[in-house]
């Protein structure tokens, strides 16, 4: 049997079909298919996303497992945050101001997402257009709650594991 839970079997399948696709389509150079691709990333970091989140809500002991799952769910939030701007980014050019060329566009659109999830907000990359603001502000709203839910969560049953030992 596979040691996976169906869920995890499920993304993992859709990101191989993801792979395959993209790259048959990149050899036919389609256009969109950056778009495309972009928001079948966005999917999949969801679906896994999910996953890991329902995993910390059900745990019952703060250990290394809850911990590590607390700090891959802020990177596949600040991950769907950079597939979300590099696919505005891609259809409307220019959403952004002082990016990179070519690949550094991608880098530094990751960059601008881990610093709005963080809400450090250097002022380096700003948001031009109306979508890409809207994005950036949805963010920095779930990098937000992210943070203060999880350490709730977190705190919540730190201290009922405290309790039940005394």
């Amino acid at each position: 049997t596979c040691a996976l839970p169906i869920s995890w079997r499920y993304a993992l399948i859709f990101l191989l079909v993801l792979l395959i696709v993209s790259s048959c389509f990149a050899q036919l150079n389609l256009k969109g298919v950056e778009v495309f691709t972009g928001f079948a990333y966005i999917i999949y970091f969801i679906l896994l996303s999910f996953n890991v989140y329902k995993m910390i809500y059900n745990s019952s002991i703060v250990g290394r497992e809850m911990i590590a799952a607390v700090f891959c769910g802020f990177i596949m939030l600040s991950t769907i945050g950079s597939f979300m701007f590099l696919s505005v980014e891609l259809f409307a050019a220019d959403s952004f101001s002082n990016l990179g060329e070519g690949v550094m566009k991608y880098y530094d659109l990751r960059y601008f997402s881990f610093i709005t999830t963080l809400t450090i907000g250097y002022g380096d990359i700003v948001p031009q257009t109306t979508l890409s603001k809207n994005l950036t502000i949805l963010l920095g709203l779930a990098g937000n709650f992210y943070s203060v839910i999880v350490t709730g969560i977190v705190l919540g049953k730190f201290v009922n594991e405290k309790r039940t030992i005394k």
